[in-house]
């Protein structure tokens, strides 16, 4: 970006339209994602693995220089197509129905093993993702937060921009394991309910999270072995996605329609929630820790009533990972998400999803010790999803 745009605060602003660093974001996410699913075959790919390791300044300048044909790779590999609905809605219909963008993943003609990304955003998603970016913070061991700090060779803007593009990536990955891995769309996502929305959610927020950060190069492990500097960049890119509150804005609005719905379907609302968080926490950890599995559930038991007309649960978490189970260390906590949460609440339910996370990451590491036999198949499992997806993991 030029001098200017490098001093003025572009972001935190709640103008109509999103201004072009956001449009930057995105053409940044895409590049990023398009290496990732071009770099698969030595000599033949139009990227090599190295090319996950740069910045994404880096990628910008290599783009033009790479030709795919006879285009330069932007032509050729990425293409952001901006949806635009007119439509007079309700925010809930936005939140539920017309949220989520689209994807289609082709090969250009005359080409073989190259894959065009081509993405379809939607005016809630842009419109609210970038009304509702933010400074990351991090916690602090004295219960607060604090902003995440930028590096020293970095503007704000710059940082910003990392931060902004790296959540967007983060959400494309998400969406790439539902379409090209699970075989759910937007067209037929509505037939898939039920447990088996549970599951297809925990898997492509898990395997969502390991290719976004193999995009950046990060090398994924399986053995439970991780160097201090692997794990210093890994925390590094999980904290700057902490940067946009659209999902959480998105929930608001579910849950002010869940409010108005019976206890018992409020209730079903708040154990899933539950239990993603749980699951995103340990995978998270899992990745970190040079632990990677690929699949997880969270599982819970145990349910009475309350005299306050709400639930709870009796019998510790069991968690499954890389088809073991465990017994974590404690119950969960779910309060009410229609009443309004104290801070000491919102503490207390992080708190315990941490705590439930390394629990059963630490039982799974324990496990992987053990046995020779499981650390095998967590490493031929994530080799088998390589081949099938044709990216380097």
């Amino acid at each position: 970006m030029g001098k200017n745009h490098a001093k003025r605060k572009w972001w935190g602003s709640q103008t109509s339209k999103p201004p072009k660093e956001y449009d930057e974001c995105y053409a940044r996410a895409l590049r990023r994602m398009a290496v990732t699913l071009n770099c698969y075959t030595p000599r033949s790919s139009p990227f090599s693995q190295t090319a996950l390791k740069k910045s994404d300044v880096e990628l910008a300048a290599l783009f033009p220089q790479t030709k795919v044909g006879r285009v330069d790779a932007n032509a050729a590999l990425v293409n952001h197509e901006q949806i635009d609905r007119k439509q007079e809605l309700e925010d809930f219909d936005h939140a539920e129905n017309l949220f989520y963008d689209d994807f289609n993943f082709s090969c250009p003609r005359g080409f073989r093993d190259i894959v065009r990304v081509t993405h379809r955003s939607t005016p809630a998603f842009r419109q609210w993702s970038f009304r509702r970016l933010m400074w990351p913070t991090v916690e602090t061991e004295q219960g607060g937060s604090e902003p995440l700090k930028k590096r020293s060779d970095e503007t704000d803007s710059e940082f910003m921009l990392s931060c902004a593009a790296n959540y967007l990536l983060k959400n494309f990955w998400h969406n790439y394991v539902h379409r090209n891995v699970q075989g759910i769309t937007s067209e037929n996502y509505h037939s898939f309910g039920g447990e088996a929305r549970d599951q297809s959610d925990f898997t492509a927020d898990n395997v969502g999270t390991i290719l976004f950060l193999r995009s950046y190069g990060v090398e994924i492990l399986t053995s439970g072995r991780s160097g201090p500097e692997r794990g210093n960049a890994i925390r590094d890119l999980l904290r700057r996605n902490r940067c946009n509150l659209v999902f959480a804005e998105r929930d608001r609005l579910r849950i002010e329609r869940t409010s108005k719905l019976p206890t018992e379907e409020r209730w079903e609302e708040a154990q899933w929630q539950f239990r993603r968080r749980v699951a995103m926490a340990i995978s998270n950890l899992l990745i970190e820790r040079g632990a990677t599995a690929l699949t997880l559930g969270v599982y819970l038991r145990g349910e009475r009533p309350t005299r306050e007309k709400w639930f709870f649960h009796n019998q510790n978490v069991v968690v499954q990972i890389n088809g073991r189970y465990f017994v974590c260390n404690h119950v969960p906590y779910i309060p009410d998400p229609a009443q309004v949460q104290k801070p000491q609440t919102r503490a207390k339910a992080y708190q315990r999803r941490e705590e439930l996370a390394t629990n059963a990451v630490g039982q799974y590491m324990s496990a992987l010790e053990q046995s020779r036999e499981l650390r095998s198949y967590a490493q031929q499992e994530l080799s088998a999803l390589s081949a099938r997806i044709r990216i380097p993991l």
